[in-house]
């Protein structure tokens, strides 16, 4: 992997309007962006990859030895300016949205931009699944594609392409990296940011960008997970609707916002929501949505039982996994004061290792059939509360309901989110021998339960067969001495 963010960048500061404005004139009077402004984002002459490859780029990995091509691109366009609708284009402090009519309120139509897309896409057209998945790069460190940190194994071991598009907040900072490479990149608004998303999935559905002709592309999905799992759902409630193929199509054929507690209004395609104990502590009751399977309205949200919100990435391309960690070894840096934190639960805790990554891998796979018409995603019961909203713990500390992994079926230890300034964090403390010796009395009956419990995830769709493997290990690693 070509760079590397601490998990504490996940959700960043949103830059000020301001700030953009300044960034996007001094670009504008350079005369850069002459030439490319008045582009469309479909032109019949497809955009050619920016040269030199992953190397020369900014935050772009090489996956040459996984078998993809990794490419940078300059994309043009047009996008309305407009009052801002969340976090992610400057409306700060909002996360939950109740908007009345889910209709932007433009202030200016049709202002030039320049974003940067980053294309990961098989090597050999034959081996591509017809996914895309697309995600705004998200602030923190510059732009990192975080769902694509979170399931690259699964994305690029079943063939999908990836799409992701710079946030207008980093094109400074962007720029300052690579002024020749990158001097052409521009907005007149940060607001801009949604048709850009949109325009980039255009792009990639109908030819506009080289590197993916020849591809027959069949889906695409919009995904995000913290700050960037906000936009995702504020573009689904206020630009779905809007964001069509000239042969009136989908830009987008579902939504996996992660880890935001945005609500999402019913929409005509697919929407799956994937929370943690940490934004159940923010939003609470209040960003729930009965999920349904009806037409025009298909939705699921997952609490995840035992979660915290910076729940560890995939292991870079290239790490081997620690012996029997397998399942939970992954990125995700500890926070600062973390010792005066995790100490506060008690001697031996460590830092929150449950592999929510692989039950966001099964999601996306569940997604996908969904999408094409296939078997309907499980449901899974939510936490369980009392009347005023306060979780149920049990007599280990684990919360009670919600979507449980073998971890919490048949638990080695306790999980949770932090609290206070480290509420986003989150801990498990292993259970003692002690502990471990009244539950389940021996080792081997520890297993059988955990294993019955992977079994029956697998069955269920919780988790794909390929993870079983790494998961008994970790479990396996468990000391009864």
């Amino acid at each position: 992997m070509a760079s590397q963010v601490s998990s504490n960048s996940l959700i960043g500061d949103t830059a000020s309007r301001r700030k953009v404005l300044a960034a996007g004139a001094a670009a504008a009077s350079s005369g850069l962006i002459a030439t490319m402004a008045g582009s469309p984002a479909t032109a019949a002459a497809p955009i050619a990859p920016l040269s030199g490859g992953p190397s020369a780029g900014f935050l772009v990995w090489d996956l040459a030895s996984a078998g993809y091509v990794s490419e940078e691109y300059l994309l043009p366009g047009r996008a309305d300016i407009a009052e801002p609708i969340a976090m992610g284009d400057g409306l700060a402090g909002q996360f939950v949205a109740r908007p009345l009519d889910f209709q932007p309120k433009i202030l200016q139509r049709d202002a030039p931009y320049v974003t940067r897309v980053i294309v990961y896409r098989p090597r050999n057209p034959s081996r591509f699944s017809g996914n895309v998945l697309t995600e705004c790069l998200h602030v923190g460190g510059g732009g990192h594609a975080v769902t694509f940190r979170t399931i690259h194994p699964f994305a690029m071991g079943n063939g999908d392409i990836f799409v992701g598009v710079q946030h207008p907040n980093n094109f400074e900072e962007v720029r300052a990296k690579n002024p020749a490479r990158y001097g052409a990149l521009h907005a007149a608004d940060v607001t801009q940011v949604w048709g850009m998303i949109a325009d980039a999935g255009r792009a990639v559905r109908e030819g506009a960008l080289a590197g993916l002709r020849g591809y027959r592309i069949e889906r695409q999905f919009l995904s995000g997970r913290s700050f960037t799992g906000i936009m995702t759902g504020a573009f689904a409630n206020f630009h779905h609707a809007g964001a069509r193929l000239g042969n009136g199509a989908n830009v987008f054929d579902g939504y996996i916002p992660m880890s935001s507690g945005y609500l999402m209004r019913p929409l005509d395609v697919p929407v799956m929501r994937i929370n943690t104990q940490s934004e159940y502590a923010i939003f609470g009751l209040d960003a729930r949505r009965p999920d349904s399977d009806k037409a025009g309205e298909k939705t699921r949200l997952y609490e995840v039982a035992g979660a915290c919100h910076y729940f560890k990435f995939a292991p870079p391309i290239g790490t081997a996994p620690q012996p029997g960690r397998g399942a939970a070894d992954g990125e995700g840096g500890v926070p600062v004061g973390a010792a005066e934190w995790l100490a506060s639960f008690g001697p031996g805790t460590r830092q929150n290792d449950l592999p929510v990554r692989l039950l966001v891998s099964a999601a996306f796979a569940n997604m996908y059939r969904w999408s094409r018409g296939g078997p309907a995603p499980p449901h899974a019961p939510k936490f369980e509360t009392t009347p005023d909203g306060k979780l149920v713990l049990d007599a280990h500390g684990n919360v009670l309901g919600g979507l449980r992994m073998p971890h919490l079926i048949a638990p080695a230890a306790a999980y949770g989110a932090g609290q206070g300034k480290f509420l986003l964090f989150g801990y498990a403390r292993p259970f003692s021998s002690a502990e471990l010796h009244e539950l389940y009395a021996t080792k081997a009956a520890y297993l059988a339960k955990f294993r019955m419990a992977l079994d029956r995830a697998v069955a269920d769709r919780w988790l794909l067969a390929a993870d079983g493997p790494s998961m008994l290990a970790d479990a396996s690693a468990v000391s009864f001495a």
